[in-house]
């Protein structure tokens, strides 16, 4: 699709960002439903996709001096350690609380700065 690999690897993040939103937020009306099994296997793909994301993008910034999108990664991170510990515990109000609390909106944020980051690449 594109002759600079660099460039496929930002729109095939930018593709998967919108992805992970929808996983976390169906994992809301998964828990919802008490669906814990479903919910945590759902949870594990989107947190291994965050993960590969923020490779990738350190890689493609390299490793430049972003304070905002550092803190923001950090947050996201403590919020995924926040539901794994849910998840540990059984205690789906712990699950839910780290989820819609912290995860999503932490998510949100990310998926901000990523995006400025990344969508003058694909203008370019």
């Amino acid at each position: 699709m594109y002759n600079d690999p660099a460039h496929e690897i930002v729109y095939h993040i930018l593709g998967l960002l919108p992805t992970i939103e929808a996983a976390l937020t169906h994992m809301v009306g998964q828990l919802d439903e008490l669906r814990l099994e479903e919910s945590e296997v759902l949870f594990r793909d989107a947190a291994q996709a965050i993960g590969s994301i923020a490779e990738n993008v350190a890689a493609l910034t390299g490793q430049q001096e972003n304070a905002d999108l550092l803190k923001t990664t950090a947050r996201m991170r403590r919020a995924l350690g926040a539901v794994i510990d849910g998840f540990e515990s059984g205690s789906l109000p712990a699950i839910q609380n780290a989820l819609v609390q912290q995860l999503l909106p932490a998510f949100l944020d990310w998926r901000r700065q990523i995006e400025q980051l990344l969508l003058p690449a694909v203008v370019v």
